[in-house]
């Protein structure tokens, strides 16, 4: 669950990245009262990483995010040109900053909210290094404002 404090981080975050009227959205998307309450799952790969399953698509990222209440979805991966060329194709602008599936390839089943979760675009970079002797992994995410965004940097990336 996004708590207050990692909320207020995430929106730091955003404000170096010029993206305030992003965060503004973030923060009205699931405003309850004087207390921000949403749970995020920013940490997704795509079915074109290894050791994921090829059913890992937006439409069940959409669908299991309904059915277990998330309501933003990372969607990890941003630099695979054939994964930004499908979530090009299957997801459509809700806010600044945020997608959600478009109604053609949604996935509807009796007893899963009709809610439509936000996508958030992300992807990770791997610093792996040796210290004493030992392998270490550090594992950052990238949170970007748009998927013109992803594919500038991919672009600059390559």
């Amino acid at each position: 669950m996004l708590t207050e404090d990692s909320a207020a981080g995430l929106c730091r975050l955003w404000r170096r990245m010029n993206a305030e009227k992003t965060i503004k959205n973030l923060e009205n998307y699931r405003n309850t009262g004087d207390k921000m309450r949403c749970i995020a799952d920013l940490h997704i790969h795509s079915r074109y990483s290894r050791a994921t399953s090829k059913d890992c698509t937006p439409e069940y990222l959409d669908l299991w995010a309904r059915r277990k209440g998330i309501h933003i979805v990372g969607t990890g991966d941003f630099t695979h040109p054939a994964w930004r060329a499908e979530l090009a194709e299957k997801l459509e602008p809700a806010e600044d900053g945020l997608y959600v599936l478009k109604e053609e390839y949604r996935i509807h089943q009796e007893g899963v909210p009709e809610e439509k979760p936000r996508f958030l675009v992300t992807g990770e970079i791997s610093s792996i290094y040796k210290k004493n002797e030992r392998v270490r992994k550090v594992h950052s995410l990238l949170l970007l404002p748009g998927l013109e965004e992803a594919e500038a940097l991919s672009r600059r990336l390559e």
